[in-house]
């Protein structure tokens, strides 16, 4: 394959390579005038040091500095910047040198060797010398994918250590840029190959509300009385994810999306399969996750596979699961063989999100909702967000004062009188507090949203609503909440635990409560919201705030 023809079928990332051409001409700026980290504009320095992910440079999948290490390299920043001034004003020297000297001070700083995270610093103020690819494996294997897929230029073997490789890979696609390019134009040339040569993959699979492992019925799927899942009341894929019938270690399965070109699917035979589907009956578009390594299969490991789950009674229980959603057994029946699987993967890389991820129709992740195989550009940006963490954001950002939820048959609506008890206790708190340090709806990743946050000196308090008439019922639904929230995938520092209800605090779960805070040390504290005059009590201190 040609080289050039490969940057035509790379997906171009406009909207990172902006990010990059704005702030790195700005990152060199602060960088050569030698000062201390405190004195960099706050949005350059958080973009170029304090950003785990989604940077410009480099999201930095592979784990980025801890807060802790942040810490400790920003006091260490007097004896780093002098280098990092060193490297702004060499813009055309690789000083290998001097990258090793940057690589050992951080070195001192961290627990492990965050090779990946301190070479994004380092390629971040070199953009003409080093590819923005950080990760040495990254690099290894681009090089492996050019030399064994470019046929019209020679592709050099190099270096194995990263700079050296991030140096020659970016100064090869430099010497092979089309016509009327500049340096800064393909500076994302080099990762964007690496997504292209992986293969990832999008694709829509039909509505489900089992978990995609049995049948689910009519509801949500297609309206339309010219589609399969509307005239035979099923989707082939309603068992896709089901683990529990493995063949050699392999789970197997049906994707709409592979079927009608699986003769070109099978030349590529591996993807990273990125799925989403859509509710017809309130069009929500959901983002369920990926399976990894997904190996598309032929027609005679189809029969094989077939003829498996008739012997080890599989098949059996799919039409009786079929029947008790009343879908058309005899469709199922008449099925042809070679098309009962079309991919497997081993159950490991299966890897879903907690929940299904809403995202917008507009999202630019999905390009067509055709059932066919889309170019994976990025994840949704409510996917993103969600996989983010925690970040404390002030203010009160106001839910619907109603709002339908439907998935997995979970239709509810969100009770009023929680929306209400959240705006009075945030105005509450932000008299008390100040507004810049209280926060509503905070996001956790794919854990849900925190109902209040209140940022202290010394950490952060966590507030969990419950509007039930049960004071039990609250207490142990808010628990785990919180528990999860302050706890899963968090570093913070969360110093308070509060459950805050409507109702007043019994003499018993006040016990409860002082128990758990004894015997295990868990910081939970209630407060009692009074829906009258509006007010909070701290129950433990019975004293009003």
């Amino acid at each position: 394959m040609k080289f050039l023809e490969i940057i035509d079928n790379i997906t171009v990332r406009d909207d990172w390579l902006s990010e990059y051409k704005k702030y790195v001409p700005l990152f060199i700026a602060q960088a050569k005038r030698d000062v201390n980290w405190d004195k960099w504009d706050s949005d350059i320095f958080n973009e170029f040091f304090e950003r785990s992910s989604e940077q410009c440079v480099a999201s930095l999948k592979q784990g980025y500095f801890t807060n802790q290490e942040k810490k400790n390299i920003k006091n260490k920043w007097t004896e780093l910047s002098p280098l990092l001034k060193q490297l702004a004003i060499q813009q055309n020297v690789c000083n290998y040198e001097l990258y090793s000297k940057i690589d050992n001070l951080i070195r001192t700083c961290t627990v492990n060797h965050k090779r990946s995270a301190t070479h994004r610093l380092i390629a971040s103020l070199q953009p003409s010398l080093l590819s923005n690819i950080v990760d040495q494996k990254s690099l290894i294997t681009l090089q492996k994918y050019l030399k064994n897929n470019v046929d019209d230029i020679e592709v050099p073997s190099f270096s194995n250590s990263w700079f050296e490789l991030s140096h020659n890979i970016l100064k090869f696609y430099q010497n092979n840029k089309k016509p009327g390019f500049n340096n800064m134009d393909i500076i994302t040339y080099p990762w964007q190959t690496l997504e292209f040569f992986q293969r990832k993959r999008v694709g829509r699979i039909c509505w489900n509300e089992h978990n995609w492992e049995r049948p689910s019925g009519t509801e949500g799927k297609s309206t339309n009385s010219e589609t399969y899942e509307k005239e035979k009341g099923y989707g082939h894929e309603e068992w896709l994810f089901d683990k529990t019938k493995l063949i050699d270690g392999y789970c197997y399965g049906y994707l709409r999306p592979i079927v009608h070109y699986r003769n070109k699917y099978l030349e590529q035979k591996i993807f990273d399969l990125y799925l989403y589907s859509i509710n017809e009956n309130t069009k929500v578009r959901y983002w369920l996750g990926k399976i990894k390594k997904a190996e598309v299969i032929d027609r005679q490991e189809s029969k094989r596979v077939f003829s498996i789950y008739k012997a080890n009674g599989w098949y059996d229980e799919m039409i009786q699961q079929l029947k008790a959603v009343g879908a058309n057994v005899d469709a199922f029946k008449q099925a042809d063989e070679d098309y009962f699987a079309v991919i497997k993967y081993k159950p490991d890389d299966l890897d879903l999100l907690d929940t299904p991820v809403p995202f917008e129709h507009t999202d630019k992740a999905v390009s067509s909702t055709y059932y066919n195989l889309l170019k994976f550009v990025k994840e949704p940006k409510s996917v993103i967000e969600y996989n983010a963490g925690f970040v404390f954001k002030k203010g009160n950002n106001n839910k619907s004062t109603t709002s339908k939820v439907s998935i997995r048959k979970q239709e509810f609506e969100k009770n009023l009188i929680h929306n209400q008890i959240q705006d009075q206790i945030y105005n509450i708190l932000c008299k008390e507090h100040g507004k810049e340090n209280v926060g509503t709806e905070n996001q956790l990743g794919t854990r849900g949203q925190i109902d209040i946050v209140v940022k202290l000196e010394k950490g952060y308090v966590f507030y969990e609503i419950k509007t039930s008439n049960n004071i039990r019922e609250c207490i142990r639904d808010a628990i785990g909440q919180l528990l999860e929230y302050a706890h899963y995938d968090n570093e913070e520092n969360i110093i308070e635990l509060v459950i805050i209800t409507p109702n007043k605090l019994t003499d018993s779960a006040k016990k409860y409560l002082l128990k758990l805070r004894q015997i295990y040390n868990i910081p939970i504290t209630y407060k009692y919201f009074d829906l009258k005059n509006e007010k909070i009590i701290n129950c433990f201190k019975q004293e009003m705030v």
